[in-house]
């Protein structure tokens, strides 16, 4: 059968789907046409509706309040009081009679740069009282014009009631600002306004300050926070053009409300809808009940395979896709269940030859703890099978633990280490060498404790062997002391740290008294016997740090770190007497006597190797010229 699904199954699937997708466009088309008509025209409904109130407050509330303030601002009675010509008493009467034609006037004052305030109705001011902190004041004061202004709403200082202040600047002949006269209106009537426009449901409208901030509105919970939605998908927002005051209106209008004309329509097209959606359940259940009982047949096969590890077979005869999927399956299982013997196969393998190899291999996590450890590993380890199960972490292997930093520094960084010698201990306490390549097990590189897969073995011999041949590579075979290569290599390092340091530095160099002829007379045997007695005595003074080498022949050197031209002078005399105190081997009838040439560093001088080498070769050459068994310490050439 080919890969493919049949009629049947493509005529189930694909019914369904087209009935859905069909009913999904046509849902869509209906309603996106139907919302954006009626959408459109309700905002520009709403957006005449704020043009219309804002035209009314300007017209009904603001204009006749500024045509009040301005005319009493410019009265020839308030003049007159200003420049002390009439009492107050006039001017009160006057303002008590135009007070009632003011709707919602709180106070009428005017208020002076020298402090002088005046106001209508009556009322006892605070000692501390200064009208000219009051915004109103400051508001008009600041005034480039002669033309009315408005204050954002505030909170009236006395009754904490409410207001906004319209102000007019007061002025005198010189044209010269000299206060301002106000009028504290409260917002009686700006509310009532606002309810008369007729809004959609769900629907505010409010009056913001010039700083666009709502005051006046009919939520009031916007008002109290101080802020409107933004416009969005959801919500429709209009503002209109300032006021003559520079106020404006806004709208906020749930766009959901604008559409209500559109909920006949809506029914109409979801109860079709509805008709349709349960005609294709109904068809569309038909066949999944169908196919789910299907499904299940063949889960539970799956299952029983699976977890019972029962015969392959055949649950379907008819030819379709769970046919199918049962042939598929049988073929997957055949095929897994020879891999899972072939991989239980090498396991055994790979085990018997793990568990028998001559290598140590290890599992362990980061932080210590063994996971695996084969028959060698516990063996090199001096441990049984039972004590390395205690055993709470690797790290008492290590001689020192600061290897074990080391070497997780380095895996955590390259994820593997191959060839690392660390030196281990035994049970018994008894320290070898091993040799160990290791490795993050793959997927944890990134954990913070991970899991440690490796193999070692017992370096110790190729260690020791590695030692000796250095050892054998720096020493002289004859007196056992450092060679020429071994001592310069150390002169390098003790010059650079004097320097560094500030320290001095002495060398002292000196040769056998007539060795040659000693030597030539007695053999070489006797010449050898010679130089390893003078390497005894020399072993015997120096110092701890110092250095003593034969460079070759009858030669040798003594490098004296952080000592002084004196000191030197004074471990060579003691050298000398040393060396004059060896019984002389037959047949000799006395030892033979050795000349000394010093030279001593400064921490002022810098000079090489090679000429500290030349200055203390020069002094043992005077010394040879001045008779032989003598000490001479280098000095300059004046």
């Amino acid at each position: 059968m080919q890969n493919r699904l049949s009629t049947r199954m493509l005529f189930m699937v694909l019914l369904p789907v087209f009935v859905c997708t069909l009913l999904l466009v046509f849902l869509l088309i209906a309603f996106n046409a139907a919302y954006d008509v009626v959408v459109g025209v309700q905002e520009e409904n709403l957006r005449e509706l704020v043009r219309l109130g804002s035209s009314s407050i300007d017209r009904l509330w603001i204009s006749p309040r500024e045509k009040s303030v301005e005319a009493l601002a410019r009265s020839p009675l308030l003049q007159k009081r200003i420049r002390g010509e009439v009492p107050f008493s006039e001017l009160h009467a006057d303002w008590e009679s135009i007070h009632p034609a003011l709707e919602g006037c709180f106070f009428i004052y005017y208020g002076l740069e020298d402090g002088t305030i005046e106001l209508y109705p009556d009322l006892d001011l605070p000692e501390d009282y200064d009208h000219r902190e009051r915004l109103s004041y400051k508001k008009g004061i600041n005034l480039e014009t002669t033309s009315p202004a408005w204050t954002a709403p505030y909170a009236e200082i006395i009754t904490g009631q409410i207001i906004v202040s319209t102000v007019v600047q007061l002025r005198d002949a010189q044209n010269r600002p000299i206060g301002v006269f106000a009028a504290d209106i409260t917002l009686k009537g700006l509310q009532e306004i606002l309810n008369q426009i007729q809004l959609p449901r769900g629907s505010s409208i409010f009056l913001l300050d010039t700083e666009g901030t709502p005051f006046v509105g009919t939520d009031v919970e916007d008002v109290r926070t101080g802020g409107l939605p933004g416009e969005s998908d959801k919500t429709f927002v209009e503002y209109s053009s300032p006021l003559s005051n520079g106020w404006r209106i806004a709208v906020v209008v749930p766009r959901k409300s604008m559409a209500r004309s559109f909920e006949r329509l809506r029914s109409l097209v979801l109860g079709f809808s509805f008709l349709l959606f349960i005609l294709s359940a109904g068809i569309l259940a038909f066949h999944v009940i169908k196919l789910a009982s299907r499904a299940h047949r063949l889960a539970s096969y799956f299952e029983e395979v699976m977890m019972e590890n029962r015969p392959l077979g055949r649950v379907f005869r008819s030819n379709d896709e769970f046919s199918f999927l049962n042939k598929q399956f049988n073929k997957v299982i055949l095929a897994t269940r020879r891999a899972e013997n072939e991989r239980l196969s090498r396991e055994q393998v790979f085990r018997f030859i793990i568990e028998r190899s001559p290598i140590g291999f290890f599992r362990t996590r980061s932080e210590g703890s063994l996971l695996y450890a084969n028959p060698y590993f516990i063996r090199l380890l001096g441990y049984s099978p039972e004590e390395m199960e205690t055993i709470d972490s690797v790290e008492r292997f290590y001689a020192d633990r600061e290897d074990r930093k080391t070497f997780l520094a380095e895996l955590s960084e390259k994820h593997e280490v191959q060839g690392r010698r660390i030196r281990f201990q035994r049970k018994s306490g008894d320290f070898f060498w091993i040799s160990m390549n290791s490795l993050i097990v793959p997927g944890q590189e990134n954990r913070e404790v991970f899991e440690i897969e490796g193999f070692l073995i017992d370096a110790t011999d190729e260690v020791e062997e590695q030692e000796r041949l250095r050892i054998l590579a720096e020493t002289d075979p004859l007196t056992t002391l450092a060679n020429r290569r071994a001592f310069f290599e150390r002169f390098s390092i003790a010059l650079g740290q004097a320097r560094q340091n500030g320290e001095s530095i002495s060398l002292i160099i000196f040769d056998v008294d007539r060795f040659k002829p000693v030597n030539d007379t007695y053999g070489h045997d006797l010449g050898d016997e010679i130089l390893r007695l003078i390497a005894a005595a020399g072993e015997k003074i120096i110092r701890k740090g110092d250095v003593f080498a034969r460079l070759g022949g009858d030669e040798f050197a003594l490098l004296l770190p952080a000592s002084s031209g004196e000191e030197a002078k004074g471990l060579a005399s003691r050298l000398q007497a040393g060396i004059a105190q060896i019984d002389p081997p037959d047949p000799l009838d006395s030892f033979p006597s050795i000349s000394i040439g010093i030279c001593c560093h400064g921490d002022a001088e810098d000079c090489s190797i090679d000429e500290l080498y030349k200055k203390a070769d020069t002094a043992l050459y005077e010394a040879k010229a001045a008779g032989r068994n003598r000490i001479v310490l280098y000095t300059p050439p004046t």
